[in-house]
């Protein structure tokens, strides 16, 4: 899941690590990544170390047996958190996690998932391996009841679930993120990405408004390769003399993410993440409903009157955004006192891993092991390769199309 350079994958990636520091002095994390090159330089934290694997893809093979020595000497492992289980945008996520968790307990490791996200899940297999794989751990946290019942509906136990919060609320972000607020124009944070419904020419039009009335824009990317394109694009459409006063943001680590939204004077975030970042940084926040995630996020702030869809991303949200930073005073209390209580649930994710390692008991014989987690271990990887193999008979038959259309050739 981490070195995509996402920027919600980094924030969940620190705040897991800096939650097990908080409750057990001195750990070491070392976190699997799919580039740790990318890891380092975008998330760079003291005393952890990062390994190639984590995810499925073709590199994830030949960092397998570093992948695995380091399963190995890990006392523990901690899966999480974020929409691990779900296979709407491909199988390989739900199954990466269940590979890592039923790997751990084949090694005879405690598992913990926490601050998960589930659903949708459609593939039969994935339902299947979910379900082994979740049944099998030391501790499963999700991030809000519609996950729990979407683990249910896969097959586990509802009694094994305990419903906190995502992870990233309990962590704790330095200092004033608030500067230069004063001394220059107001700001509006973009946090958008390319969704069905979105008009872009309209969008436009809205970000025409926000500059003609004062405001900064900033079009900050958690996504870096794709949301870029997609903002060129919108700005594409607007007013010339106006697109010179937007700016797209790419942050190069996370903590200029961080400063990014502390700037803003109201954040307007289809990312489930640009709303927690808003919330850290007690910014007004308008959330745009794209997935289930992030409606309900809203409904626990208090924040349903300014939740929107991404139909309604045009010239008409103008009067919202105004409301909202002239009104955002008269909702702060209740929005705090519910955010609040959304940082609680949020660390006790790593007070219930402290409990359940008091608790450990001694590791099962192999023979058990093997016997207990042996085969849905191997049925798993059997998808999981005949998945890979289908992936590469259709990109070598496009390949191959596409060479033969090039040369002129009919296939």
């Amino acid at each position: 899941m981490y070195g995509a350079v996402n920027v919600g994958d980094e924030l969940i990636c620190r705040a897991v690590a800096h939650g097990l520091r908080r409750r057990f002095p001195g750990v070491q994390p070392v976190i699997a990544t799919s580039n740790v090159t990318k890891s380092r330089a975008f998330n760079d934290m003291d005393g952890v170390e990062y390994v190639e694997g984590g995810r499925f893809h073709y590199k994830f093979w030949l960092n397998l047996p570093r992948y695995l020595r380091s399963l190995e000497r890990a006392d523990a492992v901690v899966i999480g958190g974020g929409g691990l289980f779900q296979d709407h945008y491909s199988w390989r996520l739900p199954m990466s996690a269940a590979f890592c968790a039923l790997t751990g307990k084949l090694l005879g490791k405690p598992v913990f998932v926490i601050g998960a996200g589930a659903g949708p899940v459609n593939r039969t297999e994935v339902r299947r391996s979910i379900k082994e794989a979740v049944d099998s751990v030391d501790l499963v946290c999700v991030r809000d009841q519609q996950s729990k019942d979407v683990l249910v509906d896969c097959g586990v136990s509802g009694d094994r679930i305990l419903v906190t919060a995502d992870v990233v609320p309990s962590m704790s972000i330095p200092g004033d993120n608030t500067e230069n607020q004063t001394e220059e124009k107001k700001r509006i944070a973009f946090i958008l990405r390319e969704w069905p419904g979105i008009d872009k020419e309209r969008l436009a039009r809205l970000l025409d408004w926000v500059v003609e009335r004062g405001y900064k824009a900033s079009l900050l990317c958690f996504e870096s390769s794709n949301d870029g394109a997609f903002y060129s694009e919108v700005v594409s459409y607007c007013k010339t003399d106006i697109a010179k006063h937007l700016s797209i943001s790419k942050p190069n680590t996370v903590e200029e993410s961080i400063r990014a939204v502390g700037r803003a004077s109201c954040v307007v975030s289809m990312r489930y993440h640009g709303c927690v970042l808003a919330m850290m940084s007690s910014r007004p926040l308008i959330a745009v409903e794209y997935e289930n995630k992030v409606a309900n996020l809203s409904k626990e702030l208090g924040l349903q009157e300014v939740l929107i869809q991404t139909t309604d991303l045009n010239e008409d949200l103008a009067s919202k955004i105004e409301e909202t930073v002239t009104d955002w005073e008269k909702r702060f209390n209740l929005v705090q006192e519910n955010w609040k209580g959304i940082r609680e649930r949020s660390e006790r994710n790593f007070e219930e891993i402290e409990v359940k390692w008091k608790e450990r008991s001694e590791k099962k014989p192999v023979l058990s092991r093997l016997k207990r987690y042996g085969g849905p271990w191997l049925k798993l990887v059997e998808y999981t390769i005949r998945g890979e193999v289908e992936h590469l008979g259709k990109k070598m038959k496009g390949m191959v199309q596409a060479f033969r259309g090039g040369n002129g050739c009919r296939p």
